[in-house]
């Protein structure tokens, strides 16, 4: 028993003693990280503009920050310094294109330290997270696209997404076909799920004696038919999906219907709706 205790003791004993190292050798690779960065920093400092370029690249390549101890540093430096620390880019006045991207690219948020981003950093950005265009202002239609080609969730984040946006986010051109309904005390016309059903509301048949579907300036027409009194009836189109034009923003959606209640004189209703694309 005393045996068995006694292992425990030393199995515990090295399990704290593991766990305290670890600690120590994690303040010590912080202690010497930072005491190699003021030595490199206080180099920069000290020799000024004649600190050689291999100099200033093992600075910014150890601590991307660094960068700040540089006069003017060069392209060569700037980019080493952002592809160390993508955040590095506020200490560098007036960032290329190209070294924009290659801090974006390191890390997404050190765009907010660019006044104004790039197209292709934005890009890049967006690329990124769902929903990061929303950190972007007035996002250009090329920097939408990627973000919704992507991700087509992330147009719930864009404020006005171009007509080019939402209609690539409407399967590129078809969408189902959205709610609607239109009726009179006789019979009543529905859209749901992009399903068309008709009821009749009457004890009597009704003759559907004309059926056009609006789709803006196209006109579908469907084949006349007869409904049972007090019935729905699933009505089969040539169009099962709203066509969209690329060009523009919204549709108008809706139905005209004539029809004849027994040997009533026939009747007509119709009625349409004006859709953003977006909301579809």
């Amino acid at each position: 028993m005393l045996k068995f205790i006694s292992v425990s003791i030393i199995v515990v004993s090295l399990v704290f003693s593991l766990l305290g190292c670890s600690k120590l050798t994690h303040r010590k690779k912080y202690v010497s990280y930072s005491s190699k960065s003021r030595e490199l920093a206080n180099m920069l400092v000290k020799k000024g503009s004649n600190a050689s370029l291999a100099e200033q690249l093992a600075a910014v390549k150890f601590n991307g920050y660094l960068i700040r101890n540089i006069k003017n540093p060069s392209r060569e430096v700037q980019l080493a310094a952002v592809k160390e620390d993508g955040s590095a880019i506020k200490y560098i006045k007036n960032p290329s294109k190209e070294v924009q991207l290659a801090a974006v690219k390191e890390d997404g948020s050190a765009i907010k330290y660019i006044k104004n981003p790039s197209k292709e950093a934005q890009i890049a950005y967006v690329k990124q997270g769902v929903d990061r265009i929303k950190n972007i202002k007035n996002p250009s239609k090329e920097v939408q696209l990627a973000a919704v080609k992507q991700d087509a969730k992330a147009i719930k984040y864009i404020k006005n997404p171009s007509m080019e946006v939402q209609f690539f986010v409407n399967k590129k051109g078809a969408c189902e076909k959205p709610n609607f309904t239109i009726s009179d005390k006789n019979i009543e016309l529905f859209v749901k799920n992009g399903k068309l059903k008709m009821l009749n509301k009457t004890k009597e048949f009704v003759k559907i004696l004309s059926l056009a579907e609006y789709q803006d300036e196209n006109i579908y027409k469907i084949s006349p038919f007869k409904l049972a009194p007090e019935s729905i009836l699933d009505v089969f189109t040539t169009h099962d999906k709203l066509e969209l034009n690329k060009y523009k923003n919204k549709i108008i959606f809706g139905y005209a219907i004539e029809y004849q209640v027994g040997n009533a004189k026939p009747r007509s209703i119709y009625k349409t709706k004006k859709y953003s694309i977006s909301e579809l």
